[in-house]
Formats: structure tokens, sequence, C-alpha cells
């Protein structure tokens, strides 16, 4: 076919206009113009109509360096962004300066021609000729119609492009020799003339360019200083405001969730602040009392005085008034006040402090009731006291008066005794009765007649017997009367008390011979006494013990009356001088509450009750505070005689009260700092009161009201929850409970520890009514006490496990205990070692040498003498049984604190017997070793020895010579640490293969004592005791790494081989996969809007074409340049696609492909890159065997080779193996051929068509995979190559365009790519799957936008390839700002050729251009979840 002569067309200058420049009006202000600019530098713009290679580079250009000052249409001037470092450096204002004033005029312009290929030379030259970088493109109307750049015109001359496609043409016209001259003529006039101006205008520019760019080195190296002391200052700034901010919120944490209400006001007492304490008090939320007056608060009778007291407050003060939220009922409260000031001390408002004292005034209005009920009561029984006694003397009156009329008229009244209620007795001189009347009959329950001659003593109280004989006795006597104010006597209703008047009866002759009495039963009237005299008696007890001052005083003076001995006590004085100076304790009255007092006693002469608290001045000095509740006392005519009162020192209470005040907060702060939470369950109702620390215990949020029992049944761990409850109603029942430890499963999930302990309050009938207690967090403590527990464990198991004897010696050397392994070494039981000392003497024990080992030098003996510790001690015990073992003590003190004498010493030790044996046995053996060595030594290969734990043993001459350690150097040390950066799969196969086989042959990397990494051929023998068992392994190595450098040369020579032959075919192929794509961007422009279907599927025309395009140049990179990977696990299934995808695009179509893959298809571990290239080699190989045409098939299985095989087949293995069989329909090969393919540089082609390395190549690639190769042939058949590789285990893994699209959570992402459009598609994607973008053409800006959005940014997508600053020095300098950050690396070469490789460069992941959406999702979700966790 014939090129299109349009591949190598000049450009024009339509192709390279921007026809959508910036621009502004010259009326706008230049911050303006900057801020436009600056915009559009972070903005995405899409260009369909322009050439992709191209519109990036020229939208970055014009985007941040220029803005065209337009006016009508017509350019009138150019503002760029050296204008604006001109202007910034002259101190101008920007917002104040406008366009007009500080644009470049005239402007420089271009006139378009319809010769757009003559103007593009046309606009270089006057770019360089006026040494502008920006050249506007005017119509033939003078008209903007765009602007074109210096850059934008070199990138159009694609002489990459031009040179590739020159190339092209001359390997496809190699046979066209009539068409040659013409284009060859043609390609060099184009060449001369491109490369001429070219190297004119580049000189002459080069020395300005070298001049400007030294000039922007130092800008920017000024800017970069300045931007990092920027940084710093905001850093500090940030950290100073975050400080701020947190004591801001502390603060207003404190006011928000007081207890007490606090509002802020101005001087007029409006509100301006209040926290939630104060609007629960004033019944309205806190936001809306912002702006109302606090007198709309206060109940109208005290607003009145609230006004007065603000006008004329000083200082701070507060007092007593009601408040009156709306719609409730006013209560009292406590108001506290102080004055906000400002700078200048001038008063700009009040602060305020509410306190709800409604529950302390009802307590002291209950105590006041109490009181005074107390009070009246004492007056009301005083009264009492008072009447009846007057009552009782008015009777003894009239009753004295009675019996001397009765006397007097005793003869005269004889006939009405026996109608008498009072009891008439006579009794003759021998006491017994002779008469009674009939009262006394039925009062002492006898008939007269009974009664008679009854002697008197019967009817006494036995305990006044006597008395009543005396005075029986004493009446016999003159005056022969006698009257008994009390005397007790038995009657039918028991004792009771009478009054008697006794009399003597004379006869005649005056002789007392009878003795008459009339008893008056009085028993009332006793007991009444006696009522009175106890009541006498309760009040003076309580008057003189009482700590309260009782008294009675003057209703008209006011002077003292009665005072109890309270008053020597709280007033400090006598009541001597209180007697003598009635008014005296008014002079005790502190001056400041006289007045109040003197007005109490005016209230009590209206017969008012008084209760009044003031402070009195005792004679000491101190003052006391007293509590005096007065009330009157008034007759039954209510006339006041007197009033008295109550004073109670109440000084303690004073002092409790602001106490209580002050331990409250301490509490609180206390309970805060300790992390105890306090909470209050009122059994009866059923709520509960928490503290508020105790809810984030329970990992609960604030909340007003705190759990239920149930809810916090349900916080409770299902392993604690039924112990909890029983300890809980246990407690209920027992009144308290012990400290309960349990746990608590937070809402996420967490498990915390809590201790807590309550008790039980009980009210008046022994009811349980609440159950107050503290809980505390214990989560540190129980993992200290776990980590305590397991470590104790994991100690005493390991004494337990140790094969060291560990013994344990008080400070007199007395053993206390040991383990079991000292009961084996030393041939004892615990019980007969423990007890005894060192210094036994039954203890035999020796040097090596033989000699007596004395107790003084025993190792523990030195060790409690000294408190030094001993170590390697090497002793000969004698068991019981007459065995001397050999052992080594180690000896170590222990230490209480401060005391350098040690209390005892752990001694321990190991049975050494063979040791020493081996010792002994070694010493003969290493003469023999050093024999062996000294041959080893002479080989040229390095040989070592190491056991089972990679420890050398054993290290040659050879290793020496090629590994550079020195023996001395590496004895004893790990061999991995030695020679391996890091362990690779190959060794832990070797490793592994070895032990089970016994030998093991292979390649490793391995490295050297300079770093340098070689490649070693490695022969490992697995070496056995005298017992069969393995203890070392034996290590051959020869360096091949020269060797492997000749064959990596060889597959290059054969890969650039293959890759001539492929060339035209992938230049066909490439532009066939071009066509359709631009011929469908073309029709979209055109038919969007009329067939949107249509439009759908050109849309997958293109996306389909665009991935064979860079599917086919990845492979063309991979093929030519000799990428070489890792050993991975490969997918054989996965290499042949790719194979047969290449040949079929390249090799001729009368060549046909059959290809047979089974679904259960093993895997292999190989290198990816040489496999592919043994495929290629076959197929190439087949196609030139099939010059006409013919089948190639490629089909692969599974297959077990057994012992026989293996015997038929010397370079077959035991195992399984993935064969891979290419045949092909060619010529085949004669036997003397086939004999003879193998070898290197043996051919068949024709000279410069071959290099006979390929098949060479191809066996040493698949003996290298442990594989081998069986080939077929006949002439005028075909030949057959059969693969064989060994096979491992693979998990199938997910196309990842199968799998669903990952979508973000709002994070934001830097995009840095200097194409404009992968920036805009790269942001398309992100936005539509919930990404935030920012984007920045190159490392600058990149580094900028960071500094800028540092701690939003949650991963940076960088393009490693850009102008001004590449990838790599950005990603070092995004680092330097932030060590976490997440890099996403992208470029368009091979992943390993993308970056040089460096450890300071970190980069997540690494993309390869082109990328679909899918695996951009999903590598940046992988880097946001790896991250996250």
């Amino acid at each position: 076919m014939r090129f299109n002569d349009r591949l190598i067309d000049l450009p024009n200058l339509y192709d390279v206009i921007d026809y959508s420049p910036l621009t502004i009006s010259p009326d706008s202000y230049v911050v303006d113009a900057v801020i436009l600019m600056s915009q559009q530098r972070s903005e995405n713009l899409s260009r369909s109509n322009f050439n992709s290679s191209l519109s990036s580079n020229r939208y970055n250009q014009q985007q941040s360096s220029y803005i065209l000052v337009v006016e009508a249409g017509h350019l009138v001037g150019i503002f760029t962004d050296g204008d604006v470092v001109r202007i910034t450096a002259s101190g101008m204002d920007l917002s104040q300066v406008k366009m007009a004033e500080v644009m470049t005029q005239p402007v420089i312009t271009l006139m378009r021609s319809p010769s757009h290929s003559q103007d593009i030379f046309t606009a270089l030259s006057l770019l360089h000729q006026y040494q502008i970088r920006h050249l506007p493109i005017l119509d033939e109307q003078e008209q903007l119609l765009g602007i074109v750049t210096e850059t934008t015109l070199l990138q159009a001359f694609d002489l990459v492009k031009m040179v590739g496609v020159v190339a092209a043409l001359q390997q496809h016209v190699q046979d066209q020799t009539n068409d040659l001259d013409r284009v060859n003529q043609h390609i060099e006039t184009v060449r001369c003339q491109t490369y001429n101006y070219l190297k004119q205008w580049i000189e002459a520019q080069s020395a300005e360019v070298m001049q400007v760019n030294s000039q922007l080195q130092l800008t920017l190296e000024e800017l970069q200083v300045a931007e990092e002391e920027l940084r710093q200052q905001n850093e500090q700034l940030a950290c100073t405001r975050e400080i701020a901010e947190l004591e801001r919120q502390r603060y207003q944490d404190l006011f928000e969730f007081a207890p007490d209400g606090y509002l802020v006001t101005d001087v007029y007492g409006v509100i301006q602040e209040a926290n939630n304490a104060a609007g629960n008090l004033l019944g309205m939320h806190q936001k809306y009392l912002v702006g109302k007056p606090l007198v709309l608060f206060i109940a109208k009778p005290d607003r009145h005085r609230l006004i007065t007291q603000l006008q004329s407050l000083q200082d701070v003060q507060d007092w007593e008034i009601y408040l009156q939220p709306r719609n409730c009922k006013p209560f009292p409260a406590s108001i506290k006040i102080a004055a906000a000031y400002n700078s200048q001390r001038q008063r700009v408002g009040w602060r305020w402090l509410l306190c709800d004292i409604t529950t302390r005034k009802q307590a002291e209005a209950a105590l006041r009731q109490a009181s005074d009920e107390l009070e009246q009561r004492v007056v009301e029984r005083t009264a009492e006291l008072v009447v009846a006694n007057k009552r009782l003397q008015q009777e003894i009156i009239e009753r004295q008066r009675a019996e001397v009329a009765l006397r007097q008229s005793e003869q005269l009244y004889r006939q009405l005794i026996e109608s008498q209620t009072d009891l008439v007795l006579r009794i003759n001189l021998q006491q017994q009765i002779t008469f009674a009347n009939t009262a006394a009959c039925q009062i002492l329950g006898w008939q007269l007649d009974e009664l008679c001659g009854q002697p008197l003593s019967q009817f006494c109280h036995p305990d006044e017997l006597q008395q009543a004989k005396q005075h029986l006795n004493a009446i016999a006597s003159p005056p022969y009367h006698l009257n008994i104010s009390e005397q007790r006597i038995f009657t039918v209703n028991g004792f009771r008390w009478y009054q008697w008047n006794v009399t003597a009866i004379k006869d005649e002759t005056q002789k007392v011979v009878e003795i008459q009495g009339v008893g008056r039963d009085i028993t009332e009237r006793k007991q009444m006494e006696i009522a009175l005299r106890e009541s006498e008696e309760k009040f003076r007890r309580f008057a003189d013990n009482t700590h309260a001052v009782l008294w009675i005083a003057n209703s008209q003076t006011g002077d003292n009356l009665y005072a109890n001995p309270a008053y020597e006590k709280i007033w400090g004085r006598s009541l001597q001088s209180l007697r003598e100076r009635p008014s005296s304790w008014i002079d005790a009255i502190h001056p400041e509450d006289r007045d109040r007092l003197m007005a109490k006693l005016a209230q009590h002469q209206h017969g008012e009750s008084t209760s009044i608290e003031y402070r009195i001045l005792r004679p000491d000095g101190s003052i006391r505070w007293i509590w005096d509740r007065g009330f009157v006392m008034q007759e039954e005519q209510e006339k006041v005689y007197s009033y008295g009162g109550i004073a109670e020192d109440i000084t303690e209470r004073k002092q409790a009260e602001e106490s209580l005040r002050q331990s409250e907060e301490r509490l609180s702060l206390a309970l805060e700092a300790g992390q105890v939470g306090v909470w209050d369950w009122n059994l009866v109702t059923n709520t509960a009161v928490w503290s508020d620390n105790l809810r984030p215990m329970y990992g609960l949020p604030s909340a007003p009201q705190p759990p239920t029992y149930e809810e916090y049944l349900d916080l409770v761990h299902p392993e604690d929850r039924e112990s909890v409850r029983q300890v809980v109603a246990d407690t209920i029942q027992q009144g308290s409970r012990p400290p309960l430890s349990y746990r608590v499963i937070w809402p996420d999930g967490s498990i915390h520890w809590l201790c807590g302990t309550g008790k039980v309050y009980h009210n008046e009938i022994g009811q349980p009514i609440r159950l107050i207690g503290t809980t505390r967090d214990i989560s540190d403590r129980k993992q200290a006490e776990k980590a305590l527990k397991e470590s104790e464990e994991r100690y005493r198991s390991v004494v337990t496990a140790m094969q060291e004897g560990i013994i344990l010696l008080e400070e007199d050397g007395t053993i206390v205990a040991c383990n079991t392994s000292a009961e084996k070494i030393l041939g004892l039981k615990a019980n007969e070692i423990i007890g005894r000392t060192i210094y036994d003497s039954s203890w035999q024990t020796i040097h090596e040498d033989g000699s007596a080992f004395p107790n003084e030098t025993h190792p523990a003996t030195i060790t409690l003498n000294t408190g030094n510790p001993c170590s390697h001690v090497v002793m000969g015990v004698y068991k019981p049984n007459g065995q001397l073992t050999w052992i080594e003590i180690n000896s170590q003190p222990l230490f209480r604190d401060n005391d350098p004498t040690p209390y005892a010493v752990v001694a321990s030790f190991s049975d050494v017997s063979e040791r020493l044996a081996a010792q002994r046995e070694r010493k003969l053996a290493q003469q023999k070793i050093k024999e062996q060595a000294a041959l080893l030594d002479i080989a040229t290969d390095a040989i070592l020895v190491r056991d089972l734990q990679f420890q050398i043993l054993f290290w040659n001459k050879g290793a020496e010579r090629l590994y550079g350690w020195q023996a001395e150097e590496v004895l004893g040390k790990d061999a991995k640490e030695i020679l391996h950066n890091k362990i690779s799969p190959e060794v832990e196969i070797a490793v592994k293969t070895v032990t089970e086989s016994g030998s093991w042959y292979g390649e490793l990397h391995k490295v050297k004592k300079s770093g340098r990494e070689i490649i070693v051929e490695s022969r490992w023998t697995l070496m056995r005791d005298a017992t069969g068992q393995p203890k070392s392994i034996l290590s051959v190595d020869t360096d091949i790494t020269q060797k492997k450098q000749l064959e990596e040369q060889f597959f290059r020579a054969q890969r650039l081989e293959s890759l001539g032959t492929l060339a035209g075919g992938i230049a066909h192929d490439l532009n066939n996969i071009l066509t359709p794509i631009l011929a469908s961007a073309q029709l979209l422009q055109v038919r969007f809007a009329q067939d949107q279907e249509r439009s759908q599927h050109l849309l997958t025309i293109v996306e389909n074409n665009a991935k064979r395009g860079a599917a086919l140049v990845k492979q063309v990179l991979s093929f030519a340049r000799g990428f070489k990977g890792e050993r991975t696990i490969v997918q054989i299934k996965h290499l042949i696609s790719e194979i047969a995808l290449i040949a079929k695009q390249t090799f001729p179509k009368s060549i046909e492909f059959a290809i047979a893959i089974p679904e259960d298809l093993w895997a292999i571990f190989g290198d990816f890159t040489q496999l592919h290239q043994v495929l290629m080699n076959l197929v190439v190989n087949a196609r030139d065997a099939m010059p006409d045409g013919g089948t190639i098939k490629i089909s692969t299985e599974n297959m077990f080779i057994d012992e026989a095989y293996t015997r038929m087949n010397l370079d077959a293995k035991v195992g399984h193996y993935v064969v891979m069989t290419v045949s092909d329909t060619g010529i085949g090969m004669p036997a003397e051929i086939l004999d003879r393919i193998f070898e290197p540089f043996f051919t068949t082609k024709e000279v410069g068509t071959g290099t006979g390395l390929g098949l060479s190549t191809m066996l040493g690639i698949i003996k290298s995979h442990d594989g081998f190769v069986n080939v077929s042939s006949q002439v005028g058949k075909g030949s057959q190559f059969k693969l064989f590789l060994p096979a491992v285990q693979a998990t199938q893994a997910m196309n990842i365009e199968e799998m669903e699209s990952p979508r973000g959570d709002g994070e934001l992402i830097l995009v840095v790519d200097d194409e404009a459009q992968i920036r805009e598609i790269t942001t398309i994607v992100l936005e539509n799957y919930n990404y935030k973008t920012l984007t920045a053409s190159n490392g600058i800006e990149a580094i900028a936008l960071y500094a800028q959005h540092k701690h939003r940014i949650s991963a940076v997508l960088m393009d490693m390839m850009m102008p001004e600053m590449d990838g790599t020095t950005a990603i070092r300098t995004l680092q330097k700002m932030n060590l976490q950050v997440q890099i996403i690396a992208c470029s368009g070469l091979n992943c390993s050729e993308a970056f040089i490789e460096d450890n300071s460069v970190n980069v997540k992941l690494m993309l390869t251009k082109p990328f679909t959406a899918q695996e951009l999702l999903h590598g940046l979700h992988h880097v946001l979840k790896s991250r996250n966790s």
C-alpha cells in the first residue's frame, strides 16, 4: 500500500491557534485579571477540535501567563505574568488600578492570511524579532481571532513523529524503487528546511533563554524561602488559634453546663448571653432570652428594688429576690451580680449568677414553723400550769376553811356524816376501826359490821404504815389534832391519796379514848401536782441543758426577766450581770444589726411574733450568729403581760453552709479529676440522677436524663449482667455492698471495665428508698492486671519449663525454692534441696582441675557478700549416686528499695557435661577440620556451612574472595542478613526443598559486602549428625553474573530481531486503530445532537480502539526495551492470549491460529517477560516455516510426571507440570537439522534475517524455570515444540473491568498532569464517583496547592513526566511537607521505568497510561483504604 502524504505535511497556523483566549475589559481592575488568571489555572478545559498532543500544553501556557484586554471585539492591550510581577514589586494596590493604566500597548499582532503554512514561520519570526512570548491573531476585519505562543508553535513541529514516519516510509518502500527517489527527496527537503530554521532560532534564543532562566530560578528560590517562612508563620498562627479555640471551648462548656444560671447583660439589663441553666430557671430557651430585659423575669414587687440597686451598685453584691418566669409562678432566687468593664475601665454590662433557693426557703420555713409551734406549746403549757396552781391554792384555802368549820360544827352536823362523800373513820386506841360512815364502807369495800374491829393497818400503804402509827401516837398528846396532807390507803379501786384531818376524842375526863379522822380523796390533785412537778422539772432541765437561750422579757420596758444558763455560753456574759442590768444583753448586739433588733422589739409591743438573725460581739472579740424567734404571752383577756423567745447560736450552721458550698465545689472537682461518677437511684419512683462524667464511662453521649435501670442492664456485658442484677438486689436487701467490677459494652462495640459501689438509705419504717453510689473506670487497671497475670504465668511457665536449674537462696544461704530442672541436674528431690544451705558439707563440689570447690568461693556466697552478680562459673557436683555432673552457674542479687544489701540471690545453672565433653572432642576434631579447610580454601567456588538457624559455621577463602567478607567477620552471624537484602521466594523454596529431599540446585541473587548484587549458581546439600538428624547445610556458590549478562544481551539481540520483523505490521495496524478513533471523533461533533444512540455507538468504537492502541504500544515497549520482571505466579492462558493477539495483528492473513486451553489449567511460577519471549520466538519461527500460509496451533494441558517418565527423560522430575505445545503445518526439519537447532548461532535462515540465538535462548529460559523441551518434526508436515514447566497453585483473579467501581466519601484529590485532557477526564471520573478535585498543570502548582490545602487533600495523582518540575522532584517535595502523603504515580512508560528507584520516593501505587476509569477508581480506593487501616 502507499502512505498518505498527509502524514508528513507541515503543521499550519490554523491547528495551533487558541480560539478561546482569556480576555478582560480595559475598565476592569488588575485584581480581577489576576483572579481570572489564577482561576483559569486550576480549571480543566476541553478542546475536541484540537490535536490532543498540542492542546494541553498550549492551554497551560495561556491559562497561566497572560490575559488580553479587549473592547468591542478589538484588541487594545495585553497583560502578562511579567506585568503582574512588575506591578507587585512597585507596591501598587491591585484593587485600585485599572487594566487600561498598566496593560502593554501597542500589541504586536499577526493578520491571518490564506497561506497558513507560511504564517506559522511568520509567527515564529515575529516572536523572535520582538522578543515576545504571545502573538494575538486578527482576522480580516481586525477582530480578535485567537492567540499563539512560542511553546505551541514549537510543539507543532513533532519531530519525533516526523522521524518515525520517515523511518516507517523507508522500511515500507525498500522494495518500491520507483517511488523511493521522490519520497526521499521530499523528506530531505522538509528535514533540512525544518532543521535549518530551528537551528537558527534556537541559537538566537539560547543566550536569552539562559539569562531568563537564571533570573527565574533566582526569583523562584526567593519565593520558596518566602513561602516557607509564610508556611511556618501560618502553622504557628494555626497552632495558637487552636489553643485559643480549645480554651474558649473549655470555658464555653463550663458556662453552658454549669448547674446555676449565668447571664450577661448590657448596662441597661438587656440579656446578651445566657446558659442552659438560666433558660431553665427563666422558663425560656436560652437563645430566646437574648435581647430581652432581665427585669421582665423579676417579680413585680422586686422590680423597683432591682433597678434601684443596679443604679447604686459599685462592687460584687448578692441578694435574694423573687423571679417570675413566663407563665409560671414566682420563686425565690439568690442573685449575685458583678460589673463588666472594657479595656478603658468603662462599665459595659453586668454578669449575673442566678440560683434557685426555693428548697432552702421551704426548709427554713418548715424549721421556723416547727420552732414557732414548739414555742407556742411552751407558752400554752406555762399558762395552763399557772392557772392550775392558782386554782390549787384557792382550793387548799377553801378546804382548810371547811375543815375548821367542820370541826366547830361536828356535833351539830353529825347526822350529816352519812351523807358526806369524804371518808370518816373512828378507831380505838388499839387502832381498830370502831365506826365508818357510808362513804368509807363503800370506798373500802366492807360492810359496817364487817369493818368494825378491823385493824387500820391493813388499809395503809406498806411504805407509810410506820408513819401512820407515829401519827396516831402523836394524836394522843396535845394538841390532839393533826392534819395529814397526804396519805395513801387501800380501797376497792386500789391505793388512793387522801388528805386527813385527825382529831382525838376525849371522854369526860379529857382522856383520849378514840381517834377520829376525816379523809378527802386528793388522788386527782396529787396526780396533777406530780404531773406539774414533772413538767416543771422537764422545763427546768430543758432550759438548763438546751444550747439555745430561753428568755422572758418585760412587755413594757423590754428588760429581761428570765434567761436560762445557755445565755452565759452564747453571750459569754454571766446571768448575774443580766439580772443586775436586764438590758445589758442589747449592748452585745453588733452595731450593724442593732436597728433591726429594735424594730423586732417594737413588733413585740404590737403583739407580733418575730424571727430575726443577727450577730453579737462576745467579750473575747469573737462574733457569733444568733437566730432569735420571739412571741408574746397573753392573759385570758388577751392582754400582753410579757414576751419570750428562743435565741439559737447558728454560727456553726452559717459556717457549715459556707463549708458545704466549698465542699460541693471541691467534690465536683475531685470527682472530675478522679474520673469518678456519682449516681442516685430513687427506689420508690425508679428514677435516677447521674453526674455529668458518668455517661462517658458507658460510651453514651450527653443527655438530660440517665438511662433507666433496664437500659442500664443492657449496657452491661451479657456475661456480667446476671451478677450485676444479683448484687444490686443483695445491696437493696443488706444495705451496702463491696466494690463490684464488671464490664460494659459501648455503642461502638468496645469493652470497658467499671467498678461500682453503693449504699442503701431507708425511711422511718425501714423500707429502702434510695441507692446512692459511685462508679470508676478501671479499664486501665484491668488491662494492667491482665498483663501482670499473663506475665506472672509466663515467667512461672518459663521457669518451670527451663532446662536450666533455678534455686532461690535467702540472705543466710538457705535454699527456699527450686524448679524441676534443678532436681534433675542435682539428682535430688525438691524436699531434699529446699532447707539446705550452700555451706552444707554434704555438697561435694570440685573445680575443673579436680581440686575442691570451697563454699566461700561459691557464686551465691560471693553475690550475698558483695551484692555483685557472678556468671559462667563451672563447677563439678557429685550426685547421690556418685555420678559427676559439670554445671555452669550464674548468680544474681535481689535488692529491696534503697537497700544496698541483697535480701536473696537467684542462682541458675545448666548441665554442661556434654558440652565440656564435646569441647574436648572438638579440640581433637579442629585439627582435622583445619587440614580439610586448607583443601577447601584452594577451591575457587564459595563454600560455606550454616546450621538450620542460618548461623554461619564455615567460610572458605573462595567465599571471602567472592563475597568480600573475611571469615572472622561472618562466623556465627545470620547468613540471611549477610548475603541477602531481603529473603526472596527462591530462598524459601530452596530451604524447603533441601529439607525435604536433602539437596537443591538453582540460581540465587546475593549481595556482596560492597552492596553489589551478583547471581550465583548454588548447590545445597543437607548435612546430618550421627543419629541421622539434620544439623547443617553445605552450600557451594559459583558466580555466574557475567554469564547471565551475556545471556541478557543474547535475549535483547533476539528481541530486536523479532521487533524488526514486526515493525511494518505494527505501523499498519496502529494506523488502522487510530483511523476509526479520528473518524468517530469528527462524526461525534456533527451528529451528537441529532442521533444520540448512534453517537453512543461511536463512543464505544473510540474506547475499544483506544484500548487496542494502548495495549499494542505497551506490548511493543515491553518487548523492545527488554523489560525484566520478577518471578511471579503466571497464568499461561493470559500469556497465550496476548501472543495470539499480537501475531494475528502482525502476521500475514494467510496464517491461521488454533488455540486450545482447558478451563482448569494450572499456573506456573516464572518471569512473564522471558516466557513472553519464548512463546514469541516459537510463533515467529512457525510463521517463517510457512511462507505460503498455514495453521499455528497452541494448546496446553495439565500433566503429572511420575518416576517412569523421568527414567525416559533425564531432564524431567517427578511432579505436576503445565505442558504448552506450539505446532505448525510448515515445511518441517530433517533429522540432521533437528539435532542442531539448540546450538547458539546455528540458523537456517538467510544472512541478515536471523542470529541463530532464538531457540538456544528459549532453551536456556525454560531450563532456568526448572523445565524441559521436547521437539518433533516431519519434513513437509510441520514441527511441534512441547514446553514442560513446573505447576504451582494460584487463585483466579477477577478482571478489574468486571468489578463494581467503588465510590468515594467526598475525599479531596489533587490531580497533577501537564495534559489538559487527562486532567479534565480524570476530574470528571472522580467527581462522578463522589470525590472532590484540585488540579495542577505542573509540579510547582501542585506544591503550592498542597501547601494551601494540605490538611484536606487525601491523595495526590502525580504524572511523572512534566515540564518545569518533574513528578519525582514534586513527590520528594510533598513528602518533605508531609511524610504520610498518599502518592499515586502515573506514566506512559513501563512502571519500572517511570522514575528512578529511590528509597526516598514512597509511591503507594503506579498507574500506566492510558488507564481506565475502573483502574483509577479501584487503585484510589485501595490507597485510601490502606491509609485508613
